[in-house]
């Protein structure tokens, strides 16, 4: 019987959250979580740069669509299965969406980290926001998210891509 990683993640997450006996803390909670939805992300995303190449000249689509659409479905979908007071989302400097005002200082940090190569450029960080803990993880264009561009001149391998974002709310 084969089965997704995805599916595997989700059980396995869902066999800890059920477990009265293991206490987790939010930030224990929201760093399981995003590592899964960064698994999940690598795992599907090459599937779907591979259908977007051959769907390209037939469809018209762009390959970096395919793949914006793949990371939003792989999202929307952990966010089905998790507790309610898990959120799982993706936030980048460069969309035209509103980021949060703690998201965006996190990124703009990361950037500047990635960028000059310290310490601090890959660690996930966490943030208080409310009654929630983020926890954040960033994200470097690595060969799927390369794929996934169409202009290849426009990335690099390592430039910063964006953050995954878990937010548990108090329960």
């Amino acid at each position: 019987m084969k089965i997704s990683l995805l599916t595997a993640t989700l059980l396995l997450t869902g066999s800890l959250y059920a477990s009265n006996t293991h206490k987790v803390s939010a930030t224990q909670e929201g760093l399981v979580a995003v590592q899964l939805l960064d698994a999940a992300l690598k795992d599907k995303l090459s599937e779907k740069v591979q259908e977007a190449k051959m769907q390209e000249n037939t469809q018209g689509l762009s390959t970096m669509a395919v793949c914006i659409a793949a990371a939003d479905g792989i999202m929307k979908k952990m966010n089905s299965e998790l507790p309610t007071y898990v959120k799982m989302s993706i936030a980048s400097l460069d969309t035209d969406k509103k980021n949060n005002p703690v998201d965006l200082n996190i990124m703009k940090k990361y950037k500047k980290d990635i960028k000059k190569k310290t310490e601090g450029a890959m660690l996930i960080s966490t943030a208080k926001v409310g009654d929630s803990t983020r926890v954040y993880k960033p994200v470097v264009v690595d060969n799927v998210w390369l794929n996934c561009h169409d202009d290849k001149s426009e990335v690099k391998l390592g430039d910063f891509k964006g953050v995954l974002i878990s937010e548990i709310s108090s329960k």
